[in-house]
């Protein structure tokens, strides 16, 4: 939440991007949040989704986003 309103002034917090799942977890915990990411927003708006990457990892698969700390 605090990502998304640093970088946009506001946040909807939203369970479907808020679930944890083992990464080998049920297909469809994260239905929720694949139907959000292939629903086409409308002309003239963007959707931005800031989360961990568990849920992404559970929607897309491998591989697993790895943060890259830098010197």
């Amino acid at each position: 939440m605090e990502t998304a309103q640093l970088l946009f002034g506001r946040a909807e917090k939203m369970q479907e991007v808020a679930r944890r799942a083992e990464r080998s977890g049920d297909a469809e915990r994260y239905a929720s949040l694949r139907r959000i990411l292939s629903t086409p927003v409308l002309d003239g708006s963007n959707l931005a989704v800031v989360s961990h990457g568990n849920p992404f990892y559970g929607v897309a698969g491998p591989p697993y986003l790895a943060e890259v700390k830098r010197p």
